[in-house]
């Protein structure tokens, strides 16, 4: 488990492992960041890596980054 992230919520003491694409993503959620963002970090990440996979990947990690609530959507200003 050495390169692996895991997310714990002692509140509901659920666990969630991430792969490499959700660990990198989480990592760049401490500030607020767009899912376009994440996208062009992700595609700068991972060479080679086809922009429509990387939007997909992106929301599907959104999704269940919310779904567990450790994330939450805000409005742009």
């Amino acid at each position: 488990m050495q390169e692996e992230t895991i997310l714990y919520d002692p509140g509901s003491k659920k666990f969630c492992l991430l792969n490499a694409t959700a660990a990198f993503l989480w990592d760049h959620l401490a500030e607020p960041v767009t899912a376009d963002q994440l996208r062009e970090a992700l595609c700068g990440q991972f060479p080679g890596v086809d922009r429509a996979v990387a939007e997909r990947d992106v929301r599907t990690a959104l999704e269940e980054f919310r779904t567990l609530a450790v994330v939450e959507t805000v409005a742009q200003q």
